[in-house]
């Protein structure tokens, strides 16, 4: 084969390539200015990043339902809220707006939902661990809050969190 031979066989099998992948995702330039389709990933844990006003204030209604079943949510914003629980510790400053009452609201509700729905168990992620952070640094702690969360959990890491998150 020649060298001019060799050279169209790589175009076209670069042409098919990119034919190939032309109805895939996004579209990128090519080296050689042709367009060039590329497929993103999908991770379900990227669903909700960002705790805003409106996840917030859903949350908050849900904490001052928790004598009802699934906590007056239905099952399509349950596994929307439930995907909070592995938001990064960080995400949970957004909180810092509430009032300590609805902090405590907060933490009742995932300390329940852990034990009540599946999706909603976090471990030594918890964002109760997050949220008793902020009410100790206010010094808006509830005296009975720790023994409640013990008496209604049986997360060992709630509600300090990892030994080895505090060092």
């Amino acid at each position: 084969m020649s060298k001019i031979e060799n050279h169209r066989a790589q175009t076209l099998d670069q042409d098919r390539l990119a034919a190939s992948q032309g109805a895939l995702g996004d579209s990128h330039e090519a080296p050689n200015d042709r367009q060039v389709q590329s497929v993103g990933a999908w991770d379900p844990s990227e669903q909700s990043r960002v705790l805003d006003a409106p996840i917030l204030a859903e949350l908050v209604d849900a904490a001052k339902r928790l004598h009802l079943d699934d906590f007056g949510l239905s099952a399509a914003a349950a596994g929307r809220l439930a995907a909070t629980v592995r938001l990064a510790p960080e995400a949970w400053r957004a909180a810092e707006v509430l009032a300590d009452e609805d902090l405590v609201h907060l933490v009742r509700l995932y300390t329940l939902a852990e034990g009540r729905g599946a999706g909603w168990k976090a471990g030594a992620k918890s964002p109760v661990i997050a949220l008793c952070r902020m009410l100790r640094r206010r010094g808006a702690w509830p005296a009975d809050l720790t023994a409640w969360i013990k008496a209604n959990s049986d997360n060992r890491f709630l509600p300090y969190g990892s030994l080895a998150d505090r060092l």
